[in-house]
């Protein structure tokens, strides 16, 4: 499981966190894609899709943009400037972190 799991081992995710995910169902909207951890379906709007979309099937990396828990609804973007900048923000927060120890 996760570092982000809790007790009762639901992952808890969180806005600006990158994950990896399978593509569902490709839609004139944008991606359904399922969140690898637990299965937590998500949404990749055209705007926030690449140029070349892929398969059904497909592991992709992705980052969580907003969460609807009442509607159960995660907003992703599949967009590799947003998916790096995440990355690096989680690089410093672990660097940080180890520092405060």
């Amino acid at each position: 499981k996760r570092d982000n799991a809790s007790p009762a081992g639901e992952v808890t995710w969180n806005i600006g966190q990158v994950c990896t995910a399978t593509v569902l169902q490709l839609k004139e909207y944008g991606l359904i894609v399922e969140l690898e951890d637990d299965g937590s379906v998500g949404f990749c709007m055209n705007e926030n899709a690449p140029t070349e979309l892929p398969k059904v099937g497909s592991k992709v990396e992705c980052r969580i943009l907003d969460i609807e828990p009442c509607k159960g609804i995660i907003d992703v973007t599949f967009r590799r400037t947003i998916i790096e900048a995440g990355k690096q923000s989680m690089v410093s927060k672990i660097v940080f972190n180890e520092r405060d120890e």
